[in-house]
């Protein structure tokens, strides 16, 4: 809330945006237990793939926990112990487009940002991403009908990750 507001250059107050961002969260955990948000195309084939090749996965997010554990214990609640870490913006002082979240989770992974991809949906997601010095695939999100959600700064770019009846597309 607060990067759009300062790339619209905006003058709603600091406390306003936190105002946004808790009203946001409330509805979003509304929309999650509802079961109206969905896991998007081929994310639990990918998260079973790396899983059963042994790579190591992390969950990195500009969400709180409160808003992300709804929708882990409905939308991945079979996956979870694929998962060997998650970071959240409260574990960080600085949010993306910041590298900190990213750089934690390189941390606690132990791994060298060479061997690390990042999977984004978001030009600030992406921003962060290369700012950590990680290779970053991007997804559009499934509201984009417009090549203005697609950051030049992803090494490639894709429809989704696909599954074997709806493969991906290059963006």
């Amino acid at each position: 809330i607060i990067h759009y507001r300062n790339e619209i250059l905006s003058e709603i107050s600091e406390s306003k945006c936190s105002q946004i961002q808790s009203r946001k969260r409330h509805h979003y955990k509304n929309l999650i237990q509802s079961g109206k948000i969905r896991v998007r195309e081929g994310v639990q084939r990918l998260i079973n793939e790396l899983s059963n090749s042994d790579v190591e996965q992390f969950i990195v997010t500009t969400s709180g926990r409160d808003s992300l554990e709804p929708f882990l214990k409905t939308s991945l609640s079979s996956h979870l112990n694929c998962f060997s870490g998650i970071v959240t913006y409260e574990d960080v002082s600085n949010h993306k487009p910041f590298p900190d979240a990213y750089k934690l989770a390189l941390q606690l992974s132990n791994k060298s940002e060479k061997n690390c991809i990042a999977i984004e949906d978001s030009i600030i997601g992406v921003e962060a991403a290369k700012a950590a010095n990680l290779n970053c695939l991007m997804t559009l999100p499934p509201w984009s009908s417009s090549n203005k959600y697609i950051s030049k700064k992803a090494n490639a770019c894709v429809t989704s990750l696909g599954n074997i009846n709806k493969p991906s597309k290059i963006c």
